[in-house]
């Protein structure tokens, strides 16, 4: 599950909103969602644990991405194209930082 990182304390918000999975159509259309299966057809971006091995073979991330947005989208479709699965780990969880525009602390910054 992904949780909401306070970032005064570096730990999950109390009673913060929790996500599970993600889901794109061939429009680009992004939503969270959640159901019973622990199949995830689009992995979060930047919250995958994996094999060297496997991430070795799938070509790692792409070395034209600059910056945030994207690499969660290629690494799905290459985890497909190589035969993968990608299911959640259902007893971890993890405090994401949001990019939000109230808090100049989320602000990306990219050379």
């Amino acid at each position: 599950m992904i949780g909401d990182l306070d970032l005064d304390r570096w730990d999950e918000k109390v009673h913060g909103a929790l996500t599970a999975k993600c889901y794109i159509n061939f429009n680009a259309d992004f939503w969270w969602y959640d159901d019973d299966s622990n199949f995830i057809p689009v992995i979060s971006g930047g919250l995958v644990a994996t094999t060297q091995k496997w991430w070795q073979d799938s070509g790692g991330f792409d070395p034209g991405m600059r910056g945030w947005g994207g690499e969660n989208t290629d690494q799905s479709l290459r985890t497909w194209l190589c035969g993968g699965d990608i299911l959640r780990a259902t007893s971890t969880r993890i405090a994401h930082m949001w990019r939000t525009d109230s808090d100049k602390r989320t602000t990306s910054r990219y050379h």
